[in-house]
């Protein structure tokens, strides 16, 4: 089931408000009357219920800071929520030269075509498969994804790519046959501070014509 953040954002609001009146009527109520008696246990009952709606409230300002970070169509973190966890891991990079290795993978559909809500989740769903709870995936443009592993090398990072674009080509003959999968390999560099500079050269890997990126190993699954 997918969650709106605008139907949260209104739900959120219904809550504070009525937060905001049963705990005046409470006030209005305790403050007019002398409790006691049945009076006791109506106004126990209204404070239980602003209780109960408060930690709902919380619960729904959780989901919606989740919401603000995730990508509706594969759960994914979007690109603000990968390169917020993505920008941590790259500090922790410089400082303790935490081996750190990124993976870019791009669904193509034929030659030019964009790729299928589909072709996507189900790349999604096959590197997720492969994701240890260190690493950290995200779908960062329209047709890409992005993979960090951590405490990892480009042997690693080469055997992770191989699975992924198998299992993809194994996908697409089932039911895409002209779906692509574009993957390649971005060795974490010093000057790689930030996300923004690391996919930006995961862009250009995936973008060089195969024949010149023997590293990046650009795979078809076709």
């Amino acid at each position: 089931m997918q969650h709106h953040p605008g139907a949260a954002r209104a739900r959120l609001h219904d809550y504070s408000l009525s937060i905001l009146l049963l705990a005046g009527g409470v006030a209005a109520l305790s403050w007019a009357v002398p409790v006691q008696g049945p009076l006791l246990g109506s106004v126990l009952l209204l404070m239980l219920l602003v209780l109960r709606l408060h930690r709902q409230r919380r619960e729904l300002q959780s989901r919606l800071a989740d919401l603000a970070v995730r990508d509706e169509d594969t759960g994914l973190l979007n690109r603000n929520g990968f390169s917020e966890r993505a920008d941590h891991l790259l500090a922790m990079h410089q400082r303790s030269d935490l081996p750190l290795v990124a993976i870019c993978a791009r669904v193509r559909a034929g030659e030019s075509g964009s790729a299928s809500p589909e072709a996507l989740r189900a790349l999604a769903g096959i590197v997720g498969r492969r994701l240890r709870v260190t690493d950290l995936l995200g779908r960062v443009r329209e047709d890409e994804l992005a993979l960090l592993l951590v405490d990892a090398d480009g042997a690693q990072a080469d055997r992770v790519m191989a699975r992924v674009a198998e299992e993809f080509r194994a996908w697409a003959a089932r039911g895409a046959p002209g779906c692509e999968l574009e993957i390649g390999l971005v060795p974490v560099m010093a000057q790689h501070w930030r996300c923004d500079q690391l996919l930006r050269r995961g862009e250009q890997v995936l973008d060089r014509p195969r024949s010149r990126a023997p590293l990046a190993a650009s795979l078809s699954a076709g």
